[in-house]
């Protein structure tokens, strides 16, 4: 991510006093784009949410242009991570959900990393994730992007590969086995 640091930073700026984790909700279409911002204070069980910063999503939108690029398929969304004192981390989603709104795209979010629970008018997407899971095998279409190695500045090409997990699935370390 060649915008990883600015991201931090303008997400640092737009923090609250009180704070231990911060997501980016991010989905960028051809047309459109919707960059929102959550802060949990867990201490306190707080939600705080703030709309991005012109330059925040400018740079969450290079992001995607840059990924787009490099890559055979493109995010639908994107969640930006980031736990006080860490670096930050992005999750893509590829699950492109065109029977939805954006509105209950973000619900839909919301209820998967923030574990807000939606109105009753939106119990219909509880169907929809089920249907998603058991299509999946208990899966996601979800990636995890990580970028812990040092970048070196020798001439070699970078490596853009993301590593697959499912949340879904636990793992046995008796049985070196996932179920």
């Amino acid at each position: 991510m060649k915008n990883k640091n600015k991201i931090k930073q303008e997400l640092l700026a737009l923090a609250p006093e009180k704070w231990n984790k911060a997501y980016i909700y991010a989905i960028i279409e051809e047309d459109k784009g919707i960059v929102e911002c959550f802060f949990v204070d867990e201490n306190s069980n707080e939600l705080f949410q703030e709309e991005a910063s012109e330059i925040l999503f400018e740079y969450v939108c290079d992001e995607y242009d840059d990924y787009r690029i490099k890559n055979d398929e493109i995010w639908c969304t994107a969640t930006f991570i980031l736990e006080e004192g860490e670096d930050l981390d992005v999750e893509y989603d590829f699950n492109r959900r065109e029977n939805l709104s954006d509105q209950e795209k973000l619900i839909l979010w919301q209820y998967e990393y923030l574990d807000i629970m939606p109105d009753e008018e939106f119990n219909h997407l509880f169907d929809l994730i089920d249907e998603e899971e058991t299509n999946d095998f208990g899966g996601s279409d979800s990636y995890y992007y990580d970028e812990d190695e040092e970048e070196d500045d020798n001439d070699e090409e970078e490596d853009y590969s993301v590593d697959y997990y499912d949340d879904n699935l636990d793992y046995d370390e008796d049985e070196d086995d996932f179920y």
